[in-house]
């Protein structure tokens, strides 16, 4: 039985709640996250050669350090002591707790950025800069490896299931129906918290749409600004390249003084400009996303 997870360090306030994933954000592979959980446990029955009993040997690789305090304290009932199985059920059980704990620990660091989000944006709209993305991709790496882990837990825990009714089709164990129990009791537990990242997934999202939206309207802001510094300015501009058409000849310093002549051709250029406008006008008033969006409605 092998099962890899993910660990999540935390950076602590000085009244030790979390606020942040201890994870670098860096293209470094030496200063890349390395803190992942790698479970393996190897469960050996046979048959002792003195006396020919039924001995167990369990194999431990990288377990929790709780989980030997948990064999030491561990007080089996003889029906308990002739199914080795049961032994797995008190590792799967430690597992979870392992594994549950990074999850609200991830949950923890991220309904503090949330909350700070929401704060923010609540009372002041121009806050694009300030928001952690950096923070936001982070907590919605760590899950992803998460919830993968929780679901191979869980297709683990249905293995061993399956194994263990192969099991009781060959010979019968007393008090196996604990022991299924048991092993169904941990795969809900392990699908509760499975279902519980897929929200804070979901959260996740959700808070880093709110902050993309937050950071288009400081944009949009900035691009109505230019706008209408742009519609203040037309008029003048439009006055001066026309009147230093070719149309127009300012004579200045001549005998008679200062004059204007007016070309007369100058009706051309009206000619040209108002049907040209009067295109510009009736394609943006058909194609714009506004028009789109009453066609679409009337459809």
């Amino acid at each position: 039985m092998r099962l890899v997870s993910k660990s999540v360090q935390v950076n602590r306030d000085e009244k030790g709640r979390p606020v942040s994933v201890a994870t670098p954000v860096t293209s470094n592979a030496k200063e890349w996250d390395r803190s992942w959980f790698n479970f393996a446990f190897v469960l050996i029955e046979e048959k002792d050669m003195n006396n020919g009993n039924d001995r167990t040997t369990l194999l431990c690789f990288d377990a929790p350090p709780t989980l030997l305090k948990e064999f030491n304290d561990l007080k089996l009932a003889e029906a308990q002591q002739n199914d080795a199985y049961f032994i797995l059920t008190i590792i799967l059980q430690e597992l979870f707790r392992v594994m549950d704990n990074v999850a609200w620990t991830l949950a923890d660091v991220f309904r503090g950025v949330e909350k700070d989000t929401l704060e923010r944006t609540a009372h002041d709209k121009r806050v694009g800069k300030s928001i952690n993305f950096s923070e936001l991709h982070n907590i919605s790496k760590h899950q992803i490896y998460l919830s993968e882990a929780f679901q191979a837990a869980q297709y683990m825990i249905g293995d061993i299931f399956r194994s263990y009714e192969d099991r009781l089709r060959k010979k019968t164990i007393q008090g196996a129906q604990n022991v299924e129990q048991k092993f169904l009791h941990i795969s809900r537990m392990f699908k509760a918290t499975h279902l519980r990242l897929a929200s804070l997934e979901k959260r996740v999202a959700n808070i880093t749409s709110l902050a993309f939206n937050i950071v288009t309207q400081d944009d949009s802001s900035s691009m109505h600004t230019i706008a209408l510094i742009t519609l203040v300015f037309l008029p003048s501009t439009l006055i001066a390249t026309v009147f230093s058409s070719s149309f127009f000849d300012f004579s200045i310093g001549n005998a008679d003084g200062a004059s204007i002549h007016l070309s007369s051709l100058f009706w051309v250029f009206w000619v040209i400009a108002i049907p040209v406008t009067a295109v510009v006008v009736y394609l943006w008033w058909n194609f714009s996303p506004r028009k789109k969006a009453e066609r679409r409605s009337l459809a």
